[in-house]
Parts: structure tokens; C-alpha cells; sequence
């Protein structure tokens, strides 16, 4: 039952940029003191060889455009409160797929931003966003 329950609340993102695939897949509604994932996968097109991604623990503005843009909020954590919780290397032109993990300790709106980028130049060749809450 609950595994119904969590693919009937399961939200799709998929990512922002022509021909570029990058998808995050999880709950849309979570119960404080429950655990919960997000699946994040995709592959790596042109010069992407890193992925990269923040929650956000107020959606203010929503997630940026680009890598660069976003990482610079990660100076101003008053304003936009994110914690980096996905970074690992990916492949050139091969498909990848990972798992974040979290805690709903915090009510409220939440959202996951996730980057897909050139290490050497720091361009974003994908990003995508999903927001969920959690609540009481």
C-alpha cells in the first residue's frame, strides 16, 4: 500500500535545455520524521563530467538557470537557506542515475536543484527542480 501511495505522489522533473536529459523523481509530500529519497538520473551530453545539486529549504525564487548562478546563493545563506547535497563526477556521453537522501525535519516548502556541468569551465549543460512539503 504505501509503495502505491508513494507512486501516486511521485513527481517527475525534467530538465531545462534542448536534447539534454536529466530527470528527478520523488514525493511531492512528506511527513515530518519520514525519510525520502529523490532519484536523479540522466546522461552526460557534450563537455558535462559533474553533477551537482542543493536543497532548498525556502523557495524564495526558485532554482537558478545555471551552476554558477545557484552556487553563488550558497553565500548567502540568510536569504535562500540551501545545503549542497549531491556532488559527484559523472561520465562524458554515458548515462548515470543516483540516489538523494533526506529527512523531513523541517514544515514547509522544500525543492532540490540539480545541476549537470563542465568541471573545467563551470557551463551548465542541464539543470532541472522539484519541490515538495512537508508537513504535520
Amino acid at each position: 500500500m504505501l509503495g502505491v501511495i508513494v507512486v501516486a505522489l511521485a513527481l517527475v522533473a525534467v530538465a531545462h535545455g534542448a536534447g539534454k536529459a536529466l530527470t528527478l523523481t520523488g514525493p511531492r509530500s512528506n511527513k515530518l520524521g519520514t525519510t525520502f529519497t529523490y532519484d536523479i538520473a540522466g546522461s552526460a551530453v557534450g563537455g558535462a563530467d559533474y553533477l551537482v545539486g542543493w536543497e532548498q529549504l525556502h523557495p524564495r525564487s526558485g532554482c537558478a538557470n545555471t551552476y554558477a548562478a545557484e552556487s553563488t546563493r550558497m553565500f548567502l545563506p540568510s536569504m535562500y537557506d540551501i545545503a549542497l547535497e549531491t556532488a559527484r563526477p559523472v561520465t562524458p556521453n554515458s548515462s548515470f542515475s543516483t540516489v538523494a537522501h533526506f529527512n523531513a525535519v523541517n514544515p514547509g516548502e522544500h525543492g532540490l536543484c540539480v545541476y549537470l556541468i563542465s568541471v573545467e569551465t563551470g557551463d551548465t549543460y542541464a539543470h532541472v527542480a522539484a519541490w515538495w512539503t512537508n508537513h504535520g
